[in-house]
């Protein structure tokens, strides 16, 4: 399974992720992102989108691996960390 360490910055960060735009509402912050507890309001029935290791399974599968594919979602997490602590 991925490791998030649910630090919501992903959900912060919409506008930087074209599969996600229609997820908020101009301020690239997720509709469903509570900022105050900085967690899903639907996360038992967020989108595939939003779910790691099953979009892996069903979009990704034959694409790459899925150490690859977690990489990739790591590398856009550390960028979103660094990127946060810099404001």
């Amino acid at each position: 399974m991925f490791n998030c360490d649910g630090c919501g910055y992903c959900c912060e960060n919409l506008l930087r992720n074209d599969a996600m735009r229609d997820m908020h509402s101009g301020d690239g912050v997720c509709h469903f992102f509570n900022k105050v507890s900085r967690k899903c309001n639907i996360y038992e029935s967020r989108p595939l989108i939003c779910r790691v290791d099953d979009y892996y399974r069903l979009r990704m599968v034959g694409r790459m691996s899925m150490t690859e594919y977690y990489q990739i979602n790591i590398d856009c997490c550390d960028m979103l960390k660094k990127t946060n602590e810099e404001r």
